[in-house]
This record gives structure tokens, sequence and C-alpha cells, in this order.
């Protein structure tokens, strides 16, 4: 579920440099994809029906991540679970693809390409960590968003957002004016909505 649908409005996040960022770098790399396409294309050695074909629905792939970079970005404060993991998980096969090519003679323009490509993807990886609270256009749901809402994928698995509540706790003592925003779903007029809800069911 994403911060939107859990903060229980939609919220527009305006456009700014870390979209143009995300956008550049996906238009990068849709076109690197594109210049694998040609070069096994114009490789008679290696070039096979499952190779092209592959490299085609890469390409196309890519694009469908730089649309989905665009549409998230505009309407999600939490950033992709969904890029962040097939992002990820392609990455560890970009490096075995990379240095497979990088070791054998006359695939050095696709090893190029190749390590093009996990470099703009770990790039993408990065900017889908980063917040987009600044940007947000709704000032309501701008102040009660925790840092939960709005960390990404990695951020939130490794648990990642609480390191400045524990920077703070170590050089001062912390108030509860120190403390991040709980997530909507945990805060207390949501608890008691839902709890009410219960009550009413189970006393008609």
């Amino acid at each position: 579920m994403t911060a939107v649908a859990r903060v229980g409005r939609f919220v527009a996040v305006k456009p700014g440099p870390l979209l143009w960022t995300k956008l550049i770098t996906g238009l990068w790399l849709v076109t690197i994809e594109a210049t694998n396409v040609g070069l096994f294309a114009i490789s008679a050695a290696f070039r096979t029906e499952y190779s092209v074909a592959a490299a085609c629905l890469s390409t196309i792939t890519a694009l469908c991540i730089l649309a989905m970079l665009y549409v998230e970005h505009k309407h999600s404060i939490q950033p992709s679970t969904l890029i962040s993991i097939y992002l990820s998980i392609t990455v560890l096969f970009d490096i075995a693809k990379a240095r497979s090519y990088f070791n054998r003679p006359g695939l050095e323009s696709m090893a190029g390409t190749t390590l093009a490509i996990l470099v703009l993807k770990s790039i993408v990886i990065y900017l889908e960590e980063k917040s987009k609270r600044e940007s947000i256009t709704n000032s309501t749901s701008h102040d009660e968003l925790g840092k939960e809402d709005e960390s990404g994928f990695w951020n939130r698995a490794v648990v990642w957002w609480v390191n400045s509540t524990f920077r703070l706790g170590f050089k001062t003592i912390i108030t509860v004016e120190d403390l991040p925003e709980l997530d909507a779903q945990l805060r207390s007029n949501s608890l008691l909505k839902r709890f009410q809800g219960y009550w009413n069911q189970n006393n008609k």
C-alpha cells in the first residue's frame, strides 16, 4: 500500500529536480538498451533470435520503467517498491552479464553498454530512495507524513529512516517533539475509528 493510500487522500507531488533527474536517467537507460539491440543485431557471430528478442524486451521494459518513474513520482509520496525490487534484482544479473562479456573477445562493446546499464539502474535505485517531502503540493499531508511514509523500499527494508532519531538521541535527550510522526495507520485517531467500527459491529 502506498503512502498516499495510508494518508487517506490523493496527494500530488510537483515536478522538480528529483523528477527531472529520474527522467533523464531513465531516458539514458532506454537509449543504451536500444543501442544493445543494434549491437546484437549487427554482431553476426553472437546474434541469435533469442539474444535480439531479449534485448528488445529489455528496451520495452526500460520504456515502462521510464513511464512508471513519471507516474509514480507525481502521484505517490512513497517511492515505488516495484521499481526498486525489479532494478535491484536485474542489477545482479547485469553484473554477471558484464563480467561474461568482458571475458569474451569481440564483445567489448556489449560489455560497455551492459556496464552503463548497470550504473544507470543503480542511479535510479538511489534516486528512488530520495524523499519527496519538499515537493508535496498538499500542505496538510506534508504535516501528517512520517519518515516511514516517504521512505523508499531499501530505506524501509533496513530501517534506515530511524537513524536520524538515533543520532539525535546520541547527542541529546529526546523529547516528544523530537520524535517523527507515526505512520498514519498507527495514530490514535485512525486506531480509534477502526476500533469504533469493530465495536459497533459486535454490539448490534
